[in-house]
């Protein structure tokens, strides 16, 4: 496209999109003239919906139509689309003023230069601490393990939906909700080591702390109060705006089902006998050399083998309660002419097969 306009003034072209433009009329009409004039003998055809003047007198402007495509651009989910929209974007700049500083952050998400959130591996011999928050949605709770003074370094993070009922609770069985939740999901680091519970909730320093005074609560944190008693622990107060990652876990909930974690035994001991598919041997079989007796077809038969005990167990009761008829020479019976209606009585002459007699009417 180059190469067959060059030499028309005013005229740029840009893959298959081209401009023309002219200080004059006369000018602007003779530049056009000679483009179609070119385009004809290359014998290319230009599509009428796209040839528009994009210049008014008023000034440029950008068209409705890409103003339209951006604000409908659905949210950024990760590097790729952010990415996208700035780049989209970024063909507006003349039309938005200062541009670049309101997407300064924008702009910071994808540089490769940014600090990464990073987790530190979990050490025995340093504290633990726990920052906890709820909402009326969901609940988060970050493991911190202590490195020096003021420097808590995390270790993991963890974010659940609440149920139906749990939505239902007041703002206090939601906060305890939340310790007794991160104290069943990180039983492994916590069990048998001392360890710091923060919360944004004043009154649950008073419940759970060492002198608790259990004799006006609700039956639910008397219970909770009698299972956090098995772990070392201390409850501290902080405040919800000292607690900015916590906070941001529980507006930002991960959905759970609890059901799953409760049938944790259950999902390991059918991942455990089940065979993989490459080697055909399941972890147990390659850990201890035998099959376990508890296999995963004994929680959940296989439909075939089912049917055959079915089948087998018909089989025997009707051994044991059917009897079949045996007819002998000479016996009276009554048996059914096809060419007269109705029954007949008869006596049997001779069997003619092992179902079959001939009998005399």
């Amino acid at each position: 496209m180059d190469e067959l306009l060059q030499g028309i003034d005013c005229t740029g072209t840009l893959l298959d999109d081209i401009i023309i433009t002219s200080p004059t009329r006369q000018e602007h009409l003779q530049n056009l003239s000679e483009v179609l004039k070119r385009l004809k003998q290359a014998r290319l055809c230009l599509k009428l919906a796209k040839c528009w003047f994009m210049q008014k007198s008023q000034g440029i402007h950008p068209t409705e139509e890409k103003v339209e495509a951006i604000k409908k651009t659905p949210t950024p989910r990760n590097v790729k689309d952010l990415r996208a929209f700035l780049g989209s974007i970024d063909f507006h700049e003349h039309f938005i003023p200062q541009l670049h500083a309101c997407c300064a952050d924008l702009h910071h998400l994808i540089s490769k230069q940014r600090n990464q959130a990073t987790v530190v591996p979990y050490d025995e011999t340093r504290p633990l601490v726990l920052a906890c928050d709820a909402s009326e949605h969901g609940v988060g709770v970050v493991l911190f393990q202590t490195m020096g003074v003021g420097q808590d370094q995390p270790i993991t993070y963890a974010s659940r939906t609440l149920t139906e009922v749990e939505r239902h609770y007041a703002p206090i069985d939601q906060e305890a909700l939340v310790l007794v939740f991160v104290v069943g999901k990180f039983h492994n680091y916590l069990w048998g080591r001392p360890f710091k519970l923060k919360t944004d909730h004043k009154p649950l320093e008073r419940i759970f702390g060492e002198k608790p005074d259990l004799s006006k609560v609700a039956n639910r944190l008397q219970h909770w109060a009698l299972y956090l008693n098995e772990y070392n622990y201390k409850v501290e107060y902080q405040p919800g705006k000292e607690n900015q990652c916590a906070d941001a876990l529980f507006w930002l909930p991960m959905p759970t089902a609890i059901k799953s974690l409760r049938d944790r035994k259950f999902f390991l001991l059918s991942y455990r006998n089940t065979p993989h598919a490459t080697i055909g041997k399941a972890p147990d079989e390659l850990f201890l050399g035998r099959r376990l007796p508890t296999l995963l077809d004994h929680l959940k038969p296989d439909p075939r083998n089912k049917m055959e005990i079915e089948v087998w167990k018909q089989k025997v009761y009707h051994e044991a309660n059917v009897r079949v008829r045996s007819f002998r020479q000479g016996d009276e019976v009554w048996v059914k002419n096809e060419c007269k209606p109705g029954w007949h009585p008869g006596v049997v002459e001779r069997r003619t097969g092992k179902l079959s007699f001939e009998v005399l009417i």
